[in-house]
């Protein structure tokens, strides 16, 4: 079991982006990858057990409460937003992928976020405001939208 556990940790840690799992009642990390505990210039010891908000900052959190309230529901999602990490202010992509238990209630997060060189989402290329990214969000719910980058039919649809 330990080789496993292991192995699975060695994979995480070779992944070239953020990667982290945050209980999703208490918005508390529970793992981080090491990319993503020398981004943020911390320990894993550190970042473990702390709050979503003492890490990426309260305005951070606030951007992506209804990402995380979607993601909560049952529902992977995609955002993006300026992080400072130690390197400097980056663009992130940041998807939340829901883990549920047995029962179907939704337990987990998985935060995949990965550094772009400019915006490539549309609610960021195309400008759009909160109500405007809250509506797609609210569309996704009757009509199948993905949230994918990249998927133009979704946007085709409105």
């Amino acid at each position: 079991m330990r080789e496993s556990n292991d192995k699975i940790l060695g994979i995480v840690n070779s992944v070239p982006g953020y990667v982290a799992f945050v209980n999703a009642d208490t918005l508390v990390y529970e793992f981080v990858n090491q990319t993503f505990e020398k981004s943020f210039d911390m320990p894993r010891d550190k970042i473990i057990g702390s709050y979503v908000k003492d890490i990426i900052g309260e305005a951070n959190l606030n951007f992506a409460m209804m990402y995380i309230e979607t993601a909560r529901s049952g529902k992977l999602v995609s955002y993006e937003n300026t992080f400072n990490l130690t390197s400097g202010k980056r663009w992130l992509q940041v998807n939340y992928n829901p883990i549920s238990d047995v029962y179907g209630r939704v337990v987990s997060l998985v935060v995949l976020s990965a550094w772009q060189k400019k915006p490539v989402l549309k609610n960021t290329l195309f400008g759009f405001d909160g109500e405007a990214v809250k509506k797609l969000i609210q569309y996704n719910t009757y009509s199948g939208f993905t949230g994918v980058p990249g998927n133009l039919a979704d946007y085709a649809r409105f």
